[in-house]
């Protein structure tokens, strides 16, 4: 049983674990959610440690946002009720519809006071209107609480601001702005069928008693004035405006713009749903003659029925966490990545399953969320709204038994539990059937959305990975036939035209081996398919110490659902494939790791020198392994152009009929989007020489991460520095500053400890006692970079000449032994990083630089001594650079602009350091 599988069956597992728990065992869904994550987690293999902190983690990260939202929800939601806000709202729209047409209004009603509240909570506060509507009108209750409901659980699903809806915008890091329009146009409809239309249907086909004792409860009571129709739907959508405008502004206004920041700030949803709280003390509150002593009451009341909802959605976190750190996560993405379903399909699929399984839609959205996440980052083309709303439609479908909504709706509405299946159930799923339906649709209408987002074919982006055919520098395996190259005639010698003669053997330089070569009986070269030959590929890096690439070592490495299997090896490094020498020492395929490779579904191996075996093998077994179960082997291959990571590949033999192998051209292009997500945290605020750096690095990055294939973000909001947001991107980079939050710093480290990866530049590592950024984060400095405080630098930023000190590192595989670097102002440090076992210099100062820097102040001007500038730590996977301060017109030499006089990313061998580093950053590991 592979790996992958065993997970599966524990995840399933697991998931009838809770149905049983919960619905034969009447355990609480909470307790329910706790003991099966953490047996889950055991199981899986991982530490008894591990596991409780995975499981705390995830509480944390979905309530550390969830719990402000639901708090300030319910809250408003409260007071539109106790102020009669939603009444009015309610019976402007009957007398709009009118008694005919109700029960639309009902469903327009539930869809907009259901937007801040939790279905539960939206539902107790708007049922009254249902009983009092219908005792008016004697209309079935049927034909007016299924579009109530209908309207609630649509907004729970897929509508921003609506708590549950925003997990899933968190998890997605969707913009909550177009999520919200996308919504509207996909939950109107939806809430159509599965409310009016089917309760029109429904209504006469279900009798209920004459007698509702809740509903008698909720029709008596003495009315109060109310407050009008527009300051209650203002007050209600409050959030939603500001939210929208957050959006637009992103989209209008300049990055640096002050009035684009405070725009984001007021349209964050804590903010949003803060101001609108505050609105509705006084539009809803004081303004109506409640005191604030009557506020406080109506906010302590309504806040304590949340807290077994909080603790459920808490815990649906902490399962989610522990699915995802014990590889659940990862083996339902390679499943789903070889089955290359629609992300959207996907996503309705696992957030139903998991909804049928726990009765929870809020668990539903916040697991599959998490599970899908990484699937749709690694799709090109996948909307992040959209996803949403397919999450949220498929959390939706099939409420029954185990659903606390389910009972809810049978007892106010006094049915029989088969006549809650055929009103309810059935309403639910067609919510989620008809939100799928038109979330698809909608994706083939939105830019970027669509299923085909396949580039336009051309050279762009494709690397040649094909070693040159050079008889003075092509090496030819021991006992090949030699290779070469002659002229019949030359123009350069004055003939007509120019033709050559090539004699080499099939074998030479990058070739492909077919079955034939050792397979007696196998198929020739100009019969091995196209199929294996072109498609979806993943390059792995193996360390230069290795010379067997065995069974041990390829499980090393992520592999497996993987078609396409190229290995980077020593010879890369060192440059074989261009050196006439023959090398024997080059790495190779063992047997075992074949037959793992083979049984895995791989349909091409290839390697970076001219042969897959051992040289001196006493049997070609590596070669019959492979060979044997028809898959090709590309040898030969120069991978130096590239790092691993997953790429397109076409690799072409020459078509040469009847024999067993022919030399080839191999072309590799960085899947778009498929790699990495990187977030840059900047500050932007203090010297002009490193706010220059940062106006650079958001045009550089982006150009690069379009180049190279990965995704690359900013923010200045260092709140963002937690594990929910941290989840989605697999490097974060500092550019100016650090965080100064004792929960990001512990956000921050935890996200390294867990396998993260960091890319820090210039003032990132600066620290200093005293200074505005003083050395009060021991494990940052002392730990993670090893230098302690910041001493002094060099004043002007000049160039230096840099050495590397270690060119095997894939950050530095592409440098030359020295190099001058961009003009910077450069660091000392409190502690010397050679004393440290854990650090690895890359780059140091060379001793041709000094002097360095030109004063005014003595000290400013270094004469000798060992300054590293980039390292990394062996600990983490992370890479500082004393890169990042420009040289500015601070002197007003040549205007009064502060004039940048040099730039940092403008230099092709430092960008290509950058470049590098943060793809071995961003390399599947």
């Amino acid at each position: 049983m592979s790996p992958n599988t065993r997970l599966l069956l524990l995840a399933l597992a697991a998931v009838v674990a809770l149905v049983v728990l919960i619905a034969r065992f009447k355990l609480h869904p909470f307790v329910a959610l706790i003991a099966v994550s953490l047996a889950l987690g055991i199981t899986a293999g991982m530490p008894f440690a591990t596991v409780v902190k995975a499981f705390q983690d995830g509480v944390g990260g979905v309530l550390g946002f969830v719990a402000i939202v639901v708090a300030l929800g319910t809250m408003l939601g409260k007071l539109m009720a106790e102020s009669g806000g939603a009444t009015r709202i309610a019976t402007t729209l009957i007398a709009l519809f009118g008694e005919k047409r109700v029960h639309w209004a009902i469903m327009f009603v539930a869809f907009i006071v259901g937007i801040p509240v939790f279905f539960q909570v939206g539902f107790v506060l708007l049922v009254p209107l249902v009983f009092t509507i219908a005792r008016r009108t004697g209309l079935s209750l049927v034909k007016i609480g299924i579009p109530l409901v209908a309207g609630l659980s649509v907004v729970h699903g897929m509508v921003p601001p609506h708590p549950a809806a925003m997990l899933a915008v968190q998890a997605y890091h969707a913009d909550v702005g177009r999520t919200i329009i996308l919504a509207l146009i996909v939950g109107l409809p939806t809430a159509a069928l599965a409310g009016p239309i089917f309760a029109s249907w429904i209504a006469p086909r279900i009798v209920l008693p004459a007698e509702n004792p809740i509903a008698a409860q909720f029709t008596e009571g003495v009315p109060r004035p109310m407050p009008g129709f527009g300051i209650s739907v203002f007050t209600v959508l409050l959030p939603v405006i500001l939210m929208v405008c957050a959006s637009a502004a992103d989209v209008a206004l300049d990055a640096a713009s002050p009035l684009r920041a405070g725009l984001d700030f007021v349209g964050g949803p804590i903010v949003a749903l803060l101001v609108a709280l505050l609105f509705s003390f006084w539009s809803l509150g004081y303004r109506h003659h409640f005191t604030a002593d009557q506020i406080l009451k109506f906010a302590n009341d309504c806040l304590g029925p949340t807290a077994t909802i909080l603790l459920v959605i808490g815990a649906g976190g902490g399962f989610n966490r522990v699915l995802l750190e014990s590889g659940v996560g990862k083996a339902i993405a390679d499943v789903a990545l070889g089955s290359h379903a629609s992300p959207l399909l996907l996503a309705w699929i696992v957030a139903a399953l998991i909804r049928v399984a726990t009765g929870s839609a809020t668990v539903a959205m916040t697991t599959s969320a998490g599970i899908v996440a990484p699937i749709a980052a690694a799709t090109p083309g996948a909307s992040p709204e959209l996803l949403v709303l397919a999450t949220g439609a498929g959390s939706l479908v099939l409420s029954h038994v185990n659903d606390a909504g389910f009972w809810l709706i049978k007892e106010f509405f006094n049915m029989t539990v088969p006549q809650t299946l055929k009103t309810w159930t059935v309403a639910e799923t067609i919510i989620g059937v008809a939100g799928l339906a038109f979330t698809l649709l909608l994706s083939l209408l939105v830019s970027g959305c669509s299923p085909s987002g396949q580039r336009d074919l051309s050279a762009e982006g494709w690397i040649d990975v094909t070693a040159t055919l050079d008889p003075a520098k092509t090496p030819v395996y021991q006992g090949d036939a030699p290779m070469q190259f002659d002229f019949l005639k030359d123009m350069r010698k004055g003939d007509n035209f120019t033709l050559s003669v090539y004699s080499l053997g099939a074998h030479s330089g990058t070739h492909i081996d077919a079955p034939m070569h050792f397979i007696a009986g196998g198929a020739p070269i100009d019969q091995v398919a196209l199929d294996p030959l072109m498609g979806a590929a993943r390059v792995i890096d193996i360390p230069d110490s290795v010379r067997a690439i065995d069974a041990a070592e390829l499980n090393r490495h992520d592999w497996k659902g993987v078609k396409r299997v190229l290995f980077r090896t020593r010879s890369t490094r060192r440059g074989w494939m261009d050196s006439a020498q023959f090398h024997k020492d080059f790495a190779y395929i063992a047997p075992d790791a074949a037959q793992l490779l083979a049984d895995g579904g791989v349909v091409l191996v290839g390697v970076d020198y001219i042969s897959a075996e051992q040289f001196g093998a006493p049997a070609p077994r590596t070669h019959q392994i492979l060979l044997g179960h028809g898959i090709p082997i590309v040898e030969g291959l120069d991978l130096r152009p590239v790092q691993a990571g997953d790429y397109d590949l076409i690799v072409l033999p020459l078509k040469v009929r009847g024999h067993e192998g022919a030399p080839a051209r191999a072309i590799l292009r960085k899947k778009t989007g498929s790699s990495f997500k990187v977030i840059a945290f900047f500050t932007g605020k203090e010297d002009p020489a490193h706010i220059s750096f940062l106006h650079e690095a958001e045009r550089w990055f982006p150009e690069k991460a379009a180049q190279y294939g990965f995704t690359f973000d900013t923010t200045t909001n260092w709140r963002n520095l937690n594990a929910g947001f941290l989840s989605h991107y697999q490097v974060v980079v500092f550019l100016d500053t650090r965080p100064e939050d004792p929960a990001q710093r512990a956000a921050f480290q935890a996200y390294m400890e867990h396998g993260g990866a960091w890319m820090g530049f210039h003032f990132a590592g600066f620290a200093l006692t005293p200074s505005a950024y003083p050395a009060n984060w021991t494990w940052y400095h002392n730990t993670f970079l090893g230098t302690g405080s910041y001493v002094s630098n060099t004043w002007r930023p000049t160039s230096a000449v840099l050495r590397v000190e270690d060119r095997t590192h894939p950050a530095t595989a592409h440098l030359p032994e020295t190099f001058t670097s961009s003009p910077s102002e450069w660091y000392r440090w409190e502690k010397d990083l050679r004393q440290n076992p854990d650090i690895e210099i890359l780059l140091s100062i060379d001793s041709t630089s000094f002097p360095l820097g030109t004063g005014p102040k003595p000290h400013e001007i270094w004469h000798s001594g060992y300054y590293p500038v980039v390292w990394t730590n062996k600990q983490y996977k992370m890479i500082y650079l004393n890169m990042g301060h420009n040289d500015m017109d601070y002197e007003h030499k040549y205007d009064t602009t502060n004039r940048t006089l040099s730039f940092t990313l403008n230099n092709p061998v430092q960008d290509q350091l950058i470049i590098d580093g943060l793809l071995w950053l961003g390399a599947r590991r």
